[in-house]
């Protein structure tokens, strides 16, 4: 990915309110990998909502021939041999990082899917939306969330989680 490529978020401070953290993450290289399992060359969760993380990064399950593939820049790069295809998305998203006792209040804001540690545990992923956006989360602890979200929309969402955390208690 470009270094040159500004987000919207670049040099916001975090939000900070009683119990959640909402931070920009550092950049992630990104690949959407479609197609047989097989024909990636490495171990890919092969359950819905599933994740396998790996020291560079980690494989969100979010169809059953679809995963997203985010790598820490210089990361490993995925070989494609066979019936698959891998495309880089590094340059449409961008993500958040939610911590904190109230994260899942904060994103049932304005995300429909039940966040509770035992309907949602960590090393789940889903695509779903928050607000009037679609995001792909990941409850990467049972206070900590990842939030892929595209970046046309990340302005968005950033203005509706700090307006909504201003009424965690």
């Amino acid at each position: 990915m470009d270094d040159r490529v500004r987000g919207a978020l670049d040099g916001v401070a975090p939000i900070e309110a009683a119990g959640v953290t909402v931070s920009v993450t550092p950049r992630f290289d990104r690949a959407v990998l479609r197609g047989d399992a097989a024909a990636f060359g490495v171990g890919l969760p092969d359950q819905v909502g599933s994740v396998a993380e790996r020291d560079a990064g980690a494989v969100l399950c979010l169809g059953p021939d679809e995963w997203l593939a985010l790598a820490i820049p210089g990361g490993a790069v995925l070989r494609v041999a066979g019936a698959g295809a891998a495309v880089d998305v590094g340059h449409r998203q961008t993500a958040l990082d939610i911590t904190g006792r109230l994260a899942a209040a904060l994103l049932n804001a304005g995300c429909p899917l039940d966040l509770h540690v035992t309907a949602f545990p960590p090393g789940s992923c889903t695509r779903t939306v928050c607000g009037k956006a679609e995001i792909v989360l990941w409850r990467r602890a049972a206070e900590r969330f990842h939030v892929e979200v595209a970046r046309s929309y990340a302005a968005y969402l950033w203005a509706f989680l700090a307006e909504n955390a201003r009424g965690l208690r």
